[in-house]
């Protein structure tokens, strides 16, 4: 469990889901390159980059009726 200030590096092949347990939580996500998922066998079943998974972050929040985040993008 991460605190304020605090950072958490996700190697690959880490299995991880975002829990915010107090309200007003601020959170900062930096991804350099794309991220590959893979099949049980190794094959690439999908590529994301950071424009990718904001799209969809996006697309998941106003599908259930609320605002786009505030978001600064470099």
């Amino acid at each position: 469990m991460n605190r304020s200030g605090s950072f958490l590096y996700e190697p690959a092949g880490s299995i991880h889901t975002l829990q915010c347990i107090e309200d007003n939580t601020q959170v900062w996500f930096h991804m350099y390159g794309a991220n590959l998922n893979l099949d049980a066998n190794g094959n690439i079943e999908s590529v994301i980059d950071g424009a990718g998974s904001l799209a969809a972050h996006c697309m998941l929040i106003e599908a259930q009726g609320l605002p786009r985040p505030n978001v600064l993008v470099d």
